[in-house]
């Protein structure tokens, strides 16, 4: 039997957190990136844009989002500001290991300036 083809795809990185239930047992959480992709060409033959795949796994849920960028790097970048995003709207976020960091260590989303859309701009998976 073949192992089932993971949604995710690869990913390119990944930071592992924890926290401690109040009954005293550790839990480990995972915030993961995929790599960016390229979209196909649009149907007048310009660039399609750039997508990357986020996932949260442990905090509170399996969600997959994928985000866009222009290019690979801008969407690598959304991803990393989606991954901070989720990541701080967990429910145990103030618990995780990585809360004395801004951010959790992630980039933070822009207001809009700089080129730089707001986390809010990046789009979910459906």
């Amino acid at each position: 039997m073949q192992a089932p083809i993971d949604a995710m795809g690869n990913i390119l990185a990944a930071r592992e957190f924890s926290w401690v239930r109040g009954d005293g047992v550790t839990i480990h959480a995972y915030a993961e990136i995929g790599f960016p992709f390229p979209y196909p060409p649009l149907n007048d033959g310009s660039d399609g844009g750039w997508g990357c795949n986020v996932r949260t796994r442990g905090l509170d849920d399996n969600r997959i989002d994928i985000v866009n960028g222009v290019d690979a790097i801008q969407a690598l970048y959304h991803a990393l500001i989606q991954a901070g995003t989720r990541t701080g709207n967990s429910i145990v976020a103030k618990d995780l290991d990585w809360a004395a960091l801004p951010n959790y260590g992630f980039p933070a989303a822009d207001s809009g300036q700089n080129g730089v859309a707001p986390a809010a701009a990046c789009v979910p998976c459906q």
